[in-house]
């Protein structure tokens, strides 16, 4: 058979297929402040200009998460400790700390940031508002709420902020918040939960024992790439009736119904799970629709390009894995 043209579209989307993991093990390494500018650990860049926000970056997506450090605390520029942390000082009695964390929980990668408020007395300032910038359709909810909203009103995770994406998956948590006093008393600390805005109260007084040190971490996995993949199958004309795709002479663009039977005969080759990247297929394939083009040709050889990803949600108090579909490619060829 001879090739008689060759005929290219692009897509892309993201499909995500759960596997569920066991329970997690936990390991932590250092990191260093490396640039003067920012410090990029793991997914997360810290600013020197505490007026610059911390990013929470997500390989391979364009889906940053973004927190703005307290204004309240008038916090001055960083410095580097020798410890690999990030040290603001600040003119209303307190030191902000940030502390990036690579962990593993059962082999899952995550990068942290644990922040450290220390209050010197109870003059500072006992509430500390961090402001996420979210892509759009995310949110921000408390889990006893999450509970209520998408499980079975018993909260898994009690004290705990999860960030959901637009189909309300947890993609990021902060734990609890936590406080103690300089001689190890706790001292009870909660979150409230502003719109997209992270608030912590800390319930000092002039009984407190200080400085006292609130601290609260955030979360995210970090998603990878597995590798690229390719697929191949050839669609029989009888198959998908390829003389009945044209409306009107001439060039034409295939028709929803057109498209439809094309993307359900590549779905019964290569498999359903296919069936959704097709579903956002760019289907402006020049020519292909035209009864001219179609006449001598019996069959359509598919090439479908793609990008495996693993892809990290927290579920059920622990992280879990599945798979995306990145970067599809879809090329089809004419043959006789």
């Amino acid at each position: 058979m001879k090739k008689r043209a060759l005929i290219s579209g692009m897509l892309c989307l993201t499909l995500m297929a759960t596997t569920v993991m066991p329970t997690f093990a936990t390991e932590r390494t250092a990191d260093v402040f490396e640039d003067k500018n920012s410090a990029t650990v793991g997914d997360f860049i810290i600013p020197e200009n505490p007026k610059n926000a911390i990013i929470m970056g997500n390989t391979g997506s364009q889906e940053d998460i973004s927190v703005h450090l307290p204004k309240e605390l008038h916090l001055k520029e960083a410095i580097e400790k020798e410890n690999g942390a990030v040290e603001y000082s600040g003119d209303r009695r307190v030191t902000l700390n940030i502390q990036t964390l690579n962990t593993k929980e059962n082999g899952i990668p995550l990068a942290s940031a644990e922040i450290t408020t220390t209050v010197e007395n109870a003059k500072a300032p006992n509430r500390y508002s961090f402001a996420y910038d979210l892509p759009v359709g995310y949110k921000m909810m408390k889990s006893e709420d999450y509970s209520v909203e998408y499980g079975n009103g018993t909260a898994t995770e009690k004290g705990w902020v999860y960030i959901l994406n637009e189909i309300a998956e947890v993609v990021a948590v902060i734990e609890p918040a936590q406080a103690e006093s300089v001689n190890g008393n706790k001292i009870n600390t909660y979150y409230d939960v502003q719109g997209n805005t992270l608030v912590q109260v800390v319930e000092f007084d002039n009984e407190t024992t200080f400085p006292v040190k609130a601290t609260t971490t955030s979360t995210r996995p970090q998603n990878h790439k597995i590798g690229d993949y390719r697929e191949y199958c050839k669609i029989d004309h009888n198959v998908i009736g390829a003389a009945s795709f044209v409306s009107g002479t001439g060039y034409s663009l295939l028709t929803d119904a057109a498209k439809e039977k094309v993307k359900k005969a590549i779905a019964a080759k290569l498999g359903s799970k296919f069936l959704p990247i097709l579903n956002l297929a760019s289907w402006t394939l020049e020519g292909y629709a035209t009864i001219n083009s179609l006449r001598g040709y019996s069959y359509t050889n598919v090439m479908l390009d793609y990008e495996l990803w693993a892809y990290y949600k927290h579920q059920g108090g622990r992280w879990v894995e599945g798979r995306q579909y990145k970067n599809p490619s879809l090329y089809l060829t004419l043959v006789e």
